[in-house]
């Protein structure tokens, strides 16, 4: 039974403490990943958000995050699947699962930079690493054989030995946000969503972007939710997972139509729902 810290003890301690020992919490935080789209109509936001997260507690959320990533990536078979999508274009069912598996690790810990982190930033060869897996499932997902192969090719080029060591090099630099940086960077974000609810004219491309932001609410609140278990942090998780679950499923309509030639990503004015639509000023009115 995996062992959670208890918030109250964790906030009481001040942002100079020396960390604990990261908690072994890989599985419970990769089950809770699992569910990043889950969608609950019923879901909804806590009256408010308790965002009082010490410097020790934001480090023990990446150390987990990282954790993941360094104990449960398998490395040598997403090579193998990558070097089988080059010559194919494509891959079983169950690989194709195992592959979206391995991604998720790659995002969640680039997700982790930027929530976690003093710079707020995704490191540039983790970043290309988890964009190029990005690419190559949107493609074989879409038959896309040609652009399969393509992208698997860069992918492959990018697992080797010398770029995922400097993503482990990163991950030793990692120097841990600042209570005050932390909020104000959930703050940005929540900017962020409210000038695209702003905008006259959505696009598939500026609705992508929105859902990277959701995409990194839903992983930094996962995190905090398995670390630290509480009601309203964990309905904060759910609240997300259903927005990212429903600006996931359109987006795969919008990719969809985009590699069919009907849609041009960039320029073409799309509808966003209502469902979404307020779900996102709820969520971005939340994190101020």
């Amino acid at each position: 039974m995996t062992d959670h810290i208890s918030a109250p003890a964790m906030r009481a301690r001040t942002s100079h403490a020396v960390p604990d020992p990261v908690p072994d919490c890989s599985d419970a935080l990769f089950a809770e990943i699992l569910l990043n789209d889950r969608i609950d109509l019923a879901a909804g936001l806590p009256m408010t958000i308790g965002l009082d997260f010490t410097t020790t507690q934001l480090e023990l959320c990446f150390r987990a995050s990282s954790r993941l990533w360094h104990h449960q990536l398998e490395r040598v078979a997403l090579v193998h699947m990558t070097r089988t999508l080059r010559k194919t274009g494509d891959i079983s069912a169950d690989d194709r699962l195992r592959f979206k598996h391995e991604r998720a690790r790659f995002k969640h810990l680039r997700f982790a930079f930027a929530i976690f982190g003093v710079r707020h930033r995704y490191p540039p060869v983790l970043d290309a690493i988890t964009s190029v897996m990005g690419n190559v499932q949107d493609a074989f997902k879409n038959e896309r054989h040609v652009s399969v192969r393509r992208n698997a090719l860069l992918l492959q080029a990018l697992l080797h030995a010398g770029p995922v060591a400097l993503v482990a090099r990163e991950i030793d630099r990692f120097r841990p946000a600042s209570p005050e940086s932390f909020r104000c960077y959930l703050a940005r974000q929540a900017n962020g969503i409210a000038a695209f609810l702003e905008q006259d004219r959505v696009t598939a491309q500026s609705f992508h972007d929105t859902r990277k932001i959701v995409s990194r609410f839903r992983a930094g609140f996962a995190t905090l939710k398995t670390l630290y278990p509480d009601p309203d942090i964990a309905s904060v998780a759910d609240f997300v997972a259903t927005i990212n679950g429903l600006m996931g499923n359109y987006h795969d309509d919008l990719m969809s139509a985009h590699l069919r030639g009907h849609l041009d990503y960039h320029r073409d004015p799309i509808i966003l729902q209502d469902d979404i639509r307020h779900r996102l000023q709820s969520l971005a009115l939340a994190m101020h």
